[in-house]
């Protein structure tokens, strides 16, 4: 298996106070959102050109972030998918996030069926 290489990372600035990494996760019952404090930018070259990557305490979640789509929530609330789509607060954000999980779930079920 090849193994996905890293992008280069050209600086690291830090963080305004208020911005947040959040990973909603579904089980079935419900929706989670684990919220990670962004605290530095890491600027890096990648193949889609140069972009800025959220930094956290958490090393696990920044190791992941390259590879994964990740939402921004912005200190007046608004939240940002990587790069692709935008939500005026957390709940149209959340609310967007469980409609799409219920209809994966009900896609699921129905393969099985």
């Amino acid at each position: 298996m090849k193994e996905e290489k890293k992008p280069d990372v050209i600086t690291i600035i830090p963080a305004e106070v208020g911005y947040l990494f959040l990973c909603p996760y579904f089980d079935g019952e419900g929706t989670y959102v684990d919220e990670h404090p962004i605290i530095a930018w890491r600027i890096v070259d990648s193949y889609a050109g140069v972009e800025a990557q959220p930094v956290t305490p958490d090393w696990g979640v920044n190791d992941g972030i390259h590879v994964q789509s990740h939402y921004v929530q912005y200190p007046d609330g608004r939240v940002i998918s990587a790069g692709d789509r935008e939500w005026i607060s957390r709940e149209a954000w959340l609310k967007d996030m469980e409609e799409k999980a219920a209809k994966e779930t009900a896609i699921k079920k129905a393969e099985v069926a």
